[in-house]
């Protein structure tokens, strides 16, 4: 098989799997219809969605050709491995092997897009939403596909747990301490965190024999990057590279755990952590999947709220002006990026 583009092949099937499997997983909850939403409707249509955007990716993957091929680079292990023996022994010590304790969901909202949600009626929320995380796709560098693709993503995660009206836990996957939902401490410092941690840990390990004055102005930049406090760590640099590996990851496992002082929030941290550097390895950004992952629970019950509300008639979002205008503001966006990026490349 002639590959066009490695990280968009793989990225493509994971999509398509994870699809498939969301999918799979809602079929086992009523559906209903769309004026009556079952427990299984919203996450079905999410997990075909994200199916299909799967497989355009991998389609895209094996004809269209790309300048360097998307090969994925080499693979961190002994920085990946460390991260999970430490939070392997760090949950051991806390609460014993998983699964063990209870995970509770956090969800937080912009306060400026809450107070304006509370203006509208759920149809125009739903728009609003829609809008607002295609910005976000549109935003976040790489492939629009790939951005898109972890959106769904992150709504699906949204939806794990009993945090719905439907009175039913949805995509436990028979472990008790996900039937609360996914905290979002361990999502978002294991996608962003960890994925960076291994990642510049890895270029730390390449800086060994770069010449002493450049290689401190390098780590300098590698530690800003990282901690996204440059002026206040001036100093880490002096810090042996190997003994901050440990030191952000016990930072991590500490601010998971202490969350809701469950040692199964660290056992998630690790997963999200390995989640987090398959994703930058595949050129996949995680901002899309958060924001998704916040939003969830909010448009789901406005969907099912408008929906209700319309008897079923999906055409209610194009019918009233407001949600109208700000669909066609996110189609617009979603045209006018290729041009830009083509402009751009023109450049």
């Amino acid at each position: 098989m002639n590959l066009k583009n490695q990280k968009d092949f793989f990225s493509g099937l994971l999509f398509m799997a994870l699809g498939v499997a969301f999918a799979w997983g809602a079929s086992k909850y009523p559906i209903g219809t769309a004026a009556q939403m079952g427990p299984g409707y919203f996450p079905l249509l999410l997990g075909a969605l994200l199916g299909l955007l799967g497989a355009v990716i991998v389609f895209k993957a094996l004809v269209f050709e790309t300048e360097d091929g998307g090969r994925i680079g080499p693979w961190a292990w002994r920085p990946l491995g460390f991260i999970l023996l430490a939070n392997l022994l760090f949950g051991v010590l806390l609460g014993g092997p998983p699964p063990s304790g209870q995970l509770l969901a956090t969800y937080a909202l912009p306060s400026a897009m809450s107070r304006l949600v509370l203006q509208l009626g759920p149809t125009e929320t739903v728009a609003l939403m829609v809008l607002g995380l295609l910005v976000a796709a549109v935003l976040v560098p790489g492939a629009l596909l790939k951005a898109l693709a972890m959106l769904l993503l992150g709504l699906l995660l949204g939806l794990v747990g009993a945090g719905s009206d439907f009175g039913v836990v949805r995509f436990a996957w028979n472990v008790p301490e996900l039937s609360q939902g996914i905290g979002i401490v361990a999502l978002a410092l294991g996608v962003f965190g960890y994925a960076e941690v291994i990642t510049n840990v890895t270029r730390f390990a390449q800086l060994r024999e770069v010449p002493g004055d450049r290689a401190q102005g390098l780590r300098g930049k590698v530690l800003g990057s990282l901690l996204s406090l440059a002026r206040r760590w001036t100093r880490l640099p002096r810090l042996p590279y190997r003994w901050l590996l440990p030191v952000i990851v016990l930072l991590c496992a500490l601010a998971a755990y202490a969350q809701h002082h469950s040692s199964f929030d660290v056992w998630l941290l690790a997963a999200f952590g390995c989640a987090g550097y398959l994703f930058k390895q595949l050129g996949m950004e995680p901002v899309p999947l958060l924001l998704g992952y916040v939003l969830a629970p909010m448009m789901e019950q406005n969907l099912r709220s408008a929906l209700l509300l319309s008897g079923g008639d999906w055409s209610v979002f194009v019918a009233r002006p407001l949600s109208a205008g700000l669909l066609a503001t996110a189609l617009f966006l979603l045209l006018l990026l290729p041009l830009m990026r083509t402009r751009r490349a023109q450049a």
